[in-house]
Parts: C-alpha cells; sequence; structure tokens
C-alpha cells in the first residue's frame, strides 16, 4: 500500500491511530501517533484510516442494548481508568516568568519540585499514564527525572526522540 504525507492510518496490531509525516527508504513510515510520539514503522504494519468502517453499524451489527445498565457503566468507568493520561510539561519557561536570573542547579530544582507535586496528584487520581517533557538539551533533567522515577519505582520509556519519557503509573 502507497501512503502519502498526511494520511490517516490505524495500526494493526495496537489500538492506536496516526499520521504519516515523512516517508522514508525501505518502506518505512515516520507516524505521529495520537499519543504525540513520532515513531518508525514499516508500511506493512499499518492500514488507512476509513471512517465509514469505525462504527459497529459498518460490520451490520446494530447497538446492542445491555440488560444490567450499572454493569455497563462500570465497564466505561474502567476504560476511562486505562485510558487516561496526563501530560507534565517542565520547560522553565512554562514554569515561572522570571527565570534569566536564575542558576542551572536552581531551575533544575524548580522543575524537579514541579514534576514531584504532579506526580503525586497522579498518584492520588485515576491517571494510568503519564508523558514528563523535560527536553533533549544535555539530558541533567532527563537523569534527575529517571532517578526520581526510579525511587517511586515506576516503569518508564524513553520517547524515540529523548525529549520526553512516557510513565505508567
Amino acid at each position: 500500500m502507497e501512503f502519502v504525507v498526511g494520511d490517516k492510518i490505524v495500526f494493526k496490531r495496537e489500538n492506536q491511530r496516526g499520521i504519516v509525516m515523512k516517508l522514508l527508504p525501505r518502506k518505512k513510515l515516520l507516524v505521529k501517533n495520537t499519543d504525540d510520539f513520532e515513531v518508525i514503522v514499516n508500511s506493512n504494519e499499518v492500514l488507512p484510516f476509513d471512517p465509514s468502517t469505525d462504527k459497529a453499524s459498518a460490520y451490520g451489527l446494530e447497538v446492542m442494548i445491555n440488560k444490567d445498565i450499572s454493569e455497563q457503566k462500570n465497564i466505561s468507568e474502567k476504560r476511562k481508568r486505562v485510558l487516561s493520561s496526563i501530560k507534565i510539561d517542565l520547560h522553565i519557561e512554562l514554569l515561572i516568568e522570571n527565570h534569566c536570573s536564575l542558576t542551572n542547579s536552581e531551575i533544575v530544582n524548580i522543575q524537579l519540585r514541579k514534576c514531584e507535586q504532579e506526580l503525586n496528584k497522579v498518584f492520588n487520581s485515576n491517571i494510568t499514564r503519564a508523558i514528563i517533557v523535560h527536553g533533549i538539551g544535555a539530558g541533567v533533567l532527563r537523569e534527575e527525572v529517571h532517578k526520581l522515577l526510579d525511587h517511586y519505582r515506576l516503569r518508564y520509556y524513553l520517547s524515540t526522540d529523548g525529549g520526553s519519557t512516557e510513565v505508567m503509573i
């Protein structure tokens, strides 16, 4: 299947969608997925997104009426918990207005405190995934964030560009 930049796609093996950002050699695509991560995939791992087949009625199925409405409500609440995520952006420009007079260590300390505050909020909520944007830079903040995540014994993954870390709560 031939794709062009801007095509909406669906992953075959994952419950995710994306947009083709760039065509790469050897039938590979740079895709920005629904989590705002850019991933490289083989063109045979994705399908073009067709909105007409995105509903149960496209397959001849009628909307089923569940006899136990409370059971259906519980299922949707669980699904919300599974799908919930938060983005924590630690760029100093977003945290404080006048950061020019601060030293690098003061800036990193402010960013780490903000990260810890946001993680504590996440622990007390139904959020199951957090994306911490620490930027690419020299990697000092990234290392400190990873130490903090190790302290909490959380699983985390570095994004492909190295500018953010995905955390499983």
